[in-house]
């Protein structure tokens, strides 16, 4: 059998569990594995890549798990994009990565492959939002990049809203989308692998169903256009594998696609279903790597 050497990448200093699920899956596998901090990684232009802690080796296969704070991911990016072009097989691809790290460019991409999602806008302007309040009576307000719900927030009332902006930079872009009742006050995530949907759960809790955020995770049936609908999502990013998260609409009850994730978290997933990713997606870089 072939070993490949295969990258875990996280800016973590130490390896967060859905990276050390990978790094077992892989040696488990009989492959080589490593855990790459991106901000220990020089990549020059010849496609080298330098690690501050240990000999130098270039990867055959990087699988991205994390890019770090914001203000950091965008160097992150363009290091995986050199390792990209340099012809190591990254997982996800750099271009998809992205897409998915800025939550309205991905809402738009989905938005133009006819896959429902929530009303958004982006707007700095204070009295524009005020404005978006006043006319949906409630609004969810986002950053532009981020995850597990950090920094999501609910305005209600103008008074509360005008006070939270205050804080916040007016320059600073923010992605708004009208408060969506949730049917029986939950969503879902489904796991997508090389084009399948491999597992699924409910997330339960108040309006932010973040497990990070203390929802809890609930075993779930679902029907197959939900199943094919968080497929159709994931490859309209160009992702080999994702964590796309649906809710059903409880005034509509239609389905919205509320964000597609390039490097999702499991832990949930595992617990309710029993299902671990990490195999799978080892897998299919394999496989992808055998087809460069």
């Amino acid at each position: 059998m072939e070993r490949y050497t295969i990258a875990v990448a996280h800016d973590q200093p130490r390896p967060p569990w859905t990276a050390r699920k990978l790094i077992q899956a892989i040696s488990s596998m009989g492959h080589i594995p490593l855990y790459l901090r991106l901000s220990d990684i020089t990549v020059s232009l010849d496609g080298t890549v330098h690690m501050s802690y240990r000999p130098p080796e270039k990867p055959d296969i990087v699988i991205v798990k994390g890019l770090g704070p914001n203000y950091k991911a965008c160097q992150h990016l363009s290091m995986i994009a050199m390792l990209e072009e340099s012809n190591t097989l990254v997982i996800n691809p750099w271009k998809s990565l992205a897409q998915t790290w800025d939550k309205a460019r991905a809402a738009a991409i989905l938005s133009s492959h006819g896959i429902p999602v929530p009303e958004t806008v982006v707007t700095s302007r204070h009295s524009r939002i005020l404005a978006l309040l006043a006319r949906w009576g409630k609004l969810v307000l986002k950053p532009l990049r981020g995850s597990q719900g950090l920094g999501v927030i609910l305005l209600e009332d103008v008074d509360t809203a005008y006070h939270i902006l205050q804080k916040i930079h007016p320059d600073e872009p923010l992605l708004l989308q009208p408060f969506i009742e949730k049917k029986d006050q939950r969503d879902y995530r489904i796991i997508v692998i090389n084009g399948e949907p491999k597992a699924w759960m409910a997330r339960v809790g108040g309006w932010k169903t973040n497990i990070a955020r203390g929802a809890r995770p609930e075993p779930a049936t679902l029907p197959q256009h939900i199943l094919q609908l968080a497929v159709q999502a994931t490859e309209a990013l160009g992702l080999l594998y994702s964590g796309v998260d649906i809710a059903i609409d409880a005034n509509t009850n239609e389905p919205l696609v509320l964000e597609v994730n390039a490097a999702p978290i499991w832990r949930g997933l595992l617990s309710v279903t029993g299902y671990n990713p990490a195999p799978d997606i080892i897998k299919l870089a394999i496989e992808k790597h055998k087809e460069q």
